[in-house]
């Protein structure tokens, strides 16, 4: 159980997120598109690698979380 208890109690890493990369959220609002619309738009991107989508660790008002941002290529 020692394992686990070490594991568990590593620091959350955040990193700092490059420059040229936006969450959903980020795009939505510089865009003022919805972010569903947005998503599927984002997905195709993808898809056709015309865009990259990578999670950065980030920290959020009150806790830290993985959150998916995008990078056109």
């Amino acid at each position: 159980m020692s394992a686990w208890a070490a594991a568990l109690s590593e620091p959350y890493e955040i990193v700092e997120v490059p420059e040229g990369w936006n969450t959903l959220s980020q795009l939505s609002d510089k865009l003022e598109v919805s972010e569903s619309t947005l998503l599927r738009r984002l997905r195709r991107l993808v898809k056709e690698g015309d865009a990259e989508k990578k999670s950065f660790k980030i920290k959020l008002e009150k806790f830290h979380r993985e959150v998916a941002h995008y990078k056109l290529l």
